[in-house]
């Protein structure tokens, strides 16, 4: 007899505490892959209907991937909103339809996750309403250059997601450069702009 059974991943903080558990299907074949949103709406049935919710997640929270029709036809109020993270793939289109959803999760106070997030133009309006934004780290060594740096604590939670590079008008605006008789550095000049804004009694944090 073919059975479903739920397979999960822990999501940790940079702490090592644990987040919440990735919730996904291992089918009863002999398969033993996993998968993520394909079978979203049995998961959305099988969680509803039992009362164990927390022998899934204990403390942590849920996240869930739903496709596009669970999206639209609101299955997931089914789901205990203090518990769950609504996922959406990347491959869901970001339409009018698709954002009203998720801004209608957001109202009945569920947390959003977008997976895959690179960056996508077109995924922006989705990006601006989720809680988390899933991401594939390069396997290559890579530094991340974080732009459009308005205000200190922008620059204090690019710090905490990792990122050491910084760019933005808030630190220097663009200008032509000045002709020096000293050797140009890319030092950036603590006693313009920048410094004046920095907090008083504070830290780089």
């Amino acid at each position: 007899m073919f059975q479903r059974f739920i397979a999960r991943q822990a999501i940790l903080r940079d702490d090592l505490t644990l987040l919440g558990y990735d919730l996904r299907f291992r089918s009863g074949d002999g398969d033993d892959g996993a998968t993520r949103g394909s079978s979203s709406a049995y998961l959305i049935v099988s969680s509803s209907m039992v009362s164990h919710w927390e022998s899934l997640t204990g403390n942590g929270l849920a996240f869930i991937s739903l496709g596009l029709q669970e999206l639209l036809s609101g299955a997931a109020l089914i789901l205990p909103r203090s518990k769950t993270v609504v996922e959406i793939p990347s491959t869901v289109p970001c339409n009018a339809a698709v954002v009203l959803a998720c801004q209608s999760l957001k109202t009945a106070d569920y947390r959003l996750a977008l997976s895959e997030w690179r960056g996508q133009e077109e995924l922006r309006p989705l990006a601006a309403v989720v809680d988390y934004l899933r991401v594939n780290l390069p396997s290559q060594k890579t530094a991340l250059i974080a732009d459009g740096i308005h205000s200190w604590d922008e620059h204090r939670k690019a710090r905490k997601l990792g990122i050491r590079y910084f760019q933005g008008d808030f630190f220097m605006k663009p200008a032509f450069p000045k002709t020096r008789s000293r050797r140009d550095t890319a030092q950036f000049d603590a006693s313009s702009e920048g410094d004046s804004r920095r907090p008083s009694g504070s830290g780089a944090d």
